[in-house]
């Protein structure tokens, strides 16, 4: 008789497994250049601005910051930002924003 212990070990051994692939698509490649994650916030920001009622964060700046050409480019890709990790990243992103503006104001 196999114990239950051996059993959930081989489980999550399988799960481990199978979930390898997904995991190593999240890990940067080392070859290619670092991303730019100041304009990666910008963009999540001005896409706050396009896809999520009611506001959490008003930014005024982040089209102008990410610039006409971005801008342009969001607006046609939006719904590259509607995968869950997009929107979990876009949501922590502008509350922590709204908590700094109203800890500033």
């Amino acid at each position: 008789m196999q114990d239950r212990g051996a059993k959930r070990s081989r489980y999550a051994a399988k799960d481990l497994m199978e979930n390898a692939a997904h995991r190593d698509n999240l890990m940067p490649n080392i070859n290619e250049l670092p991303p730019d994650m100041g304009h990666y916030a910008a963009d999540q920001r001005a896409a706050h601005q396009f896809l999520d009622n009611p506001k959490i964060f008003e930014d005024p700046l982040a089209l102008r910051i990410i610039g006409a050409e971005a801008e342009s480019k969001l607006r046609l890709n939006l719904a590259q930002f509607q995968n869950l990790p997009e929107r979990d990243v876009r949501a922590l992103m502008v509350v922590r924003n709204r908590y700094a503006e109203d800890e500033l104001a």
